[in-house]
């Protein structure tokens, strides 16, 4: 490790953590995995030259990734495997997720940049800056078509490349992560209780949560059921059911971010009403996520956006207080009230993997079939799910971890290459049986073509101006965007105080970076 980050104090998870959080993504967008048979692609005899290609061809890699377990040991039975189906001899530096951006940060600074990095947050100033200064390799014309690299093609999400696209180029390989991910979620036995249909549309969402709110729901013998669970901000993916992830221009043809369109206004009116029906818990601002997913599992609440994988555990938790049978929590699909449906989708890339351009072109390409064996089936089953008979058991058609297993497949080990792309990565439950996860797949049916990907927030399209001058505005947006949910401020006050946000000159440049950045990734999508 470099001289220069002895400072970093590794703080790491406890690596006998539950297995749902230790199949957690990568830089806060966790998975697992359960649509491949992993059973047949992780034998440790597997002969890795059966494609023709030489298994005595290894590459040396540095690489620069972010942590989240204790430090693996790379000589394990996981790591050695892994190694030897990618033909590889990796050197991991791992640096502390929570400070990995201040440490690749410096790392640049100082010209010491690993043969690969991978960087969870893809839209960064100071990466697009050094990516500019020729840090990293234009990777674009080496791919080419990605006819010798068909798993970099076929195995990762639909337009990945364009969100990983810098001015049209590609300069990193996809973090490959699930595109479905959020869901809101209800309690349908509650609903079913008190004779509640199953909401379709906002309208009838709010109704059917203030009728629960001031009802015994939960048997409890008192009228204390929060109705939708929202934690230190307003709950998301219904943002996108009032069309506030519908780009908007203004006369000049530039775009507003999502929080000064209409339909964020709208959304914000909506979360009002329903503040002032007691469907909010009046000290959501305060709330942290912990606070939430505590009330959820502990049967205080009635509905909550979150990762849909997390449904089974909250159903187990809230049988636990209701000493009752499990209880059945349901994903909704609504429609919000000009048609838009509230489901916000990820973009199946969480960061990407970048290449020193200090390294040689012979080298380079050889990273690149590193990354194209890395993203294969075979490789991706071995990191959800280890080898068979080592790591996990098949019981029931499914792979179930062992203690070795929860041991070394965790978080980490999907941090050092693309991986192939997991569509029900957040949908399935890791504790979950076969018939439950598959119920829970056919939920999610039709997701990825009625959902919106926040382009703004997740960093797609990047505005220069934006990263410089919004913060200077941020903390009045929220306290005053609290103040309107919460009654303090008019919906005319805060209309006006969008309006002026818009025609702010210092800001108004930042409108015309996200129209031209907005054009530049359409021109780049698959046609």
């Amino acid at each position: 490790m470099s001289k220069n980050f002895k400072g970093f104090v590794f703080r790491f998870l406890p690596i006998s953590m539950a297995i749902a959080l230790m199949l957690s993504a990568c830089g806060g967008s966790g998975e697992t995995a359960g649509e491949s048979n992993p059973s047949s692609a992780s034998q440790p005899q597997t002969a890795a030259s059966a494609d023709g290609k030489d298994p005595n061809d290894i590459v040396e890699i540095n690489i620069l990734a972010p942590l989240f377990t204790d430090p693996p040991d790379m000589n394990n039975e996981f790591w050695t495997e892994y190694q030897r189906l990618t033909r590889s001899k990796l050197n991991v530096e791992w640096v502390n997720s929570g400070d990995f951006h201040t440490a690749f940060n410096l790392r640049v600074a100082s010209g010491d940049v690993p043969e690969v990095s991978g960087v969870p947050d893809i839209r960064s100033l100071q990466l697009l800056n050094a990516i500019d200064n020729g840090v990293f390799w234009d990777i674009t014309e080496p791919l080419g078509d990605f006819s010798k690299y068909p798993n970099l093609k076929n195995n990762v999400a639909a337009n990945c490349y364009s969100y990983l696209s810098v001015k049209g180029k590609i300069y990193a390989l996809p973090r490959s992560r699930t595109r479905i991910d959020l869901g809101v979620n209800i309690r349908k036995d509650w609903l079913d209780k008190l004779g509640i249909p199953l909401p379709t549309n906002t309208t009838e969402f709010a109704d059917a949560l203030e009728k629960i709110v001031k009802s015994d729901a939960d048997g409890n013998g008192k009228v204390d059921t929060v109705g939708l669970i929202a934690t230190g901000a307003l709950p998301g993916s219904l943002q996108v059911a009032f069309g506030a992830l519908t780009p908007q221009y203004n006369d000049d043809g530039g775009q507003y971010y999502p929080c000064l369109t209409d339909g964020w206004i709208d959304y914000v009116e909506y979360c009002r009403d329903l503040y002032s029906r007691g469907v909010i818990d009046k000290e959501y601002m305060n709330a942290k996520y912990e606070d939430g997913m505590n009330m959820y599992t502990s049967n205080r609440a009635a509905a909550y956006v979150m990762s849909i994988w997390n449904i089974w555990e909250q159903e187990q938790g809230s049988a636990k207080v209701q000493k009752d049978p499990v209880p059945e929590i349901v994903s909704l699909k609504l429609t919000g009230p000009k048609g838009d449906t509230g489901i916000q989708l990820n973009t199946g890339v969480s960061g990407g993997y970048y290449i020193s351009k200090k390294v040689s072109e012979e080298k380079m390409l050889r990273i690149l079939q590193y990354m194209e064996d890395a993203t294969s089936q075979e490789v991706t089953d071995l990191a959800y799910y280890g080898i068979k008979g080592v790591h996990h058991d098949v019981v029931d058609g499914t792979p179930v971890l062992n203690k070795l297993g929860i041991a070394q497949i965790n978080t980490s080990s999907k941090c050092v290459g693309p991986l192939a792309y997991m569509k029900y990565g957040k949908v399935d439950s890791a504790a979950g049986s076969k018939e439950y996860n598959e119920a829970r797949r056919k939920s999610v049916e039709g997701y990825e073509e009625v959902g919106k990907v926040d382009l703004w927030g997740n960093g797609t399209l990047v505005s220069e101006t934006w990263q410089k001058v919004w913060p200077k505005y941020e903390n009045t947006f929220k306290a005053n965007e609290t103040k309107t949910v919460a009654g303090r401020m008019s919906m005319d006050e805060f209309r006006a105080y969008v309006e002026s946000l818009r025609n702010d000159p210092a800001l108004k440049p930042a409108f015309k970076e996200f129209a031209a950045a907005y054009e530049d990734f359409n021109s780049t999508l698959k046609k």
